[in-house]
């Protein structure tokens, strides 16, 4: 089956793109989108003139906002989420000293602990035989070793094989290594009574 088109009938398609003006058949494109020709006056022309930037659209650099009071309030829900986020930040900020002020107490506890342990003793429940010259209505007092990393803690009624004719001999011969405490009272850092 074949179609036989009449050679003079002319097909033409009318297209009303805002280009034609008229409905006439559809136009090649170089009629429709003319260029400037290349010719010999247009080389020097281009060659010849000065080259020209594209002109680029005035815009005003705003400077940029330095502290809170010069941003500029744009929208309640921005003025929210700011604020929330500053909370935020002053919350972390909070937890941070305060984790780090805990955390320097703690060594310092520690420090205070172990250096205590290391040179000073507790003595207390000291026998009326005993509370004479400078430990004369002493109950307990707290004193400087001569030794390192002892026991820092002494309760002299625990020691009962005391001499009541010489208490100070008989309680140095009990005490041993750490003598010190009762034979050298100048050591007495603090006392309580």
């Amino acid at each position: 089956m074949t179609i036989m088109m009449d050679q003079s009938t002319d097909i033409g398609i009318s297209i009303n793109d805002g280009q034609n003006s008229t409905d006439s058949a559809l136009a090649p494109r170089r009629v429709t989108h003319p260029k400037e020709r290349i010719t010999i006056a247009w080389l020097i022309k281009k060659t010849v003139s000065p080259l020209q930037p594209v002109p680029r659209p005035d815009r005003k650099v705003s400077p940029v906002p330095r502290h809170p009071e010069q941003i500029v309030a744009t929208t309640r829900y921005g003025a929210r989420r700011r604020a929330k986020r500053l909370r935020m930040a002053f919350r972390l900020r909070v937890i941070k000293i305060t984790k780090r002020i805990g955390y320097s107490c703690l060594v310092a506890i520690l420090v205070m602990m172990f250096s205590f342990w290391a040179k000073f003793a507790v003595v207390y429940n000291i026998p009326t035989d005993l509370q004479t010259g400078p430990l004369q209505h002493v109950q307990g007092y707290i004193v400087f070793k001569s030794w390192w990393f002892g026991p820092p803690v002494f309760n002299l009624r625990e020691y009962t094989n005391i001499d009541p004719l010489n208490p100070d001999a008989s309680l140095a011969t009990d005490l041993q290594n750490y003598r010190d405490i009762i034979t050298n009272p100048s050591e007495i850092v603090w006392t309580w009574s």
